[in-house]
């Protein structure tokens, strides 16, 4: 993009920069955070179909990039109202004002998913579509596991055997039993990292129909 007499040379997609790619008024471009900006481009895209910085050429979307913010999502699509504080976070031009970590972007989402899917779930059991409901159950418990919240996800284990098939009970128990153990306990990221991969294992075979 540009000659250089340093020894290196820092690549990026403009239309993806982050600010202090850029510029280091912005921060450190070996930041953690500037993944998390570049995170919420992607998101911005998938929502609205478009890119939150555009030009003619890279200097005017560089430039877009450090000095314009973009159009609210909810403004291009108004189904992405609900996602789109956590978009427009990421998309901060200072590091300071994202979030600090994916991990608080997915406590932010998991909210966000745990009240759309809860009245999805409430629906479908109200139109006594239980196959749906399972469907449901098992993405809140996939949910919170991955944020660490036992209490709820022991709650959509023990809710799921209400709805899933004969077949996958067996597993299902087997997860409530576990994630039981772990509530009584001190545990440790590797702890959940085993109870998600078990969920994981339920929840595929809702999401196809497979059964064994």
């Amino acid at each position: 993009m540009a000659e250089s007499t340093s020894t290196s040379i820092t690549a990026f997609t403009p239309h993806y920069a982050a600010p202090e790619q850029i510029s280091k008024r912005f921060g450190d471009k070996k930041d953690p955070r500037v993944d998390l900006c570049q995170l919420g481009v992607i998101f911005y895209e998938l929502v609205t179909g478009e890119l939150p910085f555009k030009g003619e050429d890279p200097t005017e979307i560089l430039s877009n990039v450090t000095m314009i913010d973009p159009t609210p999502p909810s403004q291009l699509n108004p189904k992405a109202k609900e996602v789109e504080y956590v978009i427009m976070r990421c998309l901060q031009k200072e590091q300071s004002k994202r979030y600090n970590s994916v991990e608080e972007v997915q406590r932010d989402l998991s909210k966000i998913l745990n009240v759309s899917y809860q009245t999805s779930l409430k629906t479908s059991v109200s139109e006594r579509k239980f196959r749906r409901s399972a469907y449901y159950c098992s993405e809140l418990l996939l949910i919170n596991l991955k944020v660490g919240d036992l209490v709820s996800a022991y709650k959509f284990a023990t809710d799921l055997m209400n709805y899933a098939s004969e077949e996958l009970k067996p597993s299902i128990v087997k997860l409530c039993d576990e994630i039981e153990f772990w509530l009584k306990r001190e545990f440790s990221e590797d702890d959940i990292q085993h109870l998600i991969k078990m969920a994981d294992i339920i929840v595929h075979k809702l999401r196809v129909g497979f059964k064994r």
